[in-house]
């Protein structure tokens, strides 16, 4: 008996070669369709990423983090807090909009004084920001770490300059860094 290949009624009366390219222009229709989709998926995606807020949202963690240090890092050079004559300069970086900080300690002060010092100063900014209270959480940090010089290195009204302003910098958008 065999096999019995019945085309459907719609392509009743079609030969071979009309039903062929009927088939191929499905078939660029379909892959045009994909390709004017997926161009659209792309823009769409582009303004959503463009958005700051989104932009940070997807941004993942690790790389936020990264960048506050690289840019705090940044500023500690900038600044010429490594530039003091015993190496004692001290910079507490704050990004708002990662909610990030960062406290970058000279060679000379951090060879005497151990990570806990820090991590206790920087606990107590990174609370007071949670607490939507920056200016204390500030305060608390700069008192910690001028405990921390006060003691390691002592003020000797002979010899003993303030080499660096003690004053908090604000950084514009354009000079801060945006994820």
């Amino acid at each position: 008996m065999g096999v019995r290949v019945q085309a459907p009624e719609a392509l009743v009366g079609w030969t071979a070669a009309q039903v062929a390219g009927a088939a191929g222009e499905a078939a660029r229709r379909a892959l045009i369709g994909a390709v004017v989709l997926q161009g659209l998926l792309f823009v769409a995606t582009l303004l959503l990423v463009s958005i700051p807020p989104v932009r940070r949202a997807l941004t993942p963690r690790a790389f936020k983090r990264e960048r506050v240090r690289d840019r705090a890092r940044e500023q500690f050079i900038g600044k010429n807090l490594h530039a003091t004559r015993e190496r004692t300069g001290v910079l507490i970086y704050v990004s708002l909009h990662e909610r990030m900080a960062e406290l970058i300690a000279d060679e000379g002060i951090a060879s005497v004084t151990p990570p806990q010092v820090w991590a206790q100063a920087m606990a107590s900014l990174t609370e007071h920001m949670r607490r939507g209270r920056l200016g204390e959480g500030f305060a608390s940090a700069v008192r910690q770490c001028g405990e921390v010089l006060a003691e390691r290195f002592p003020a000797d009204p002979d010899d003993n300059p303030d080499e660096l302003p003690d004053a908090v910098v604000l950084l514009s958008r354009a000079d801060g860094f945006w994820v």
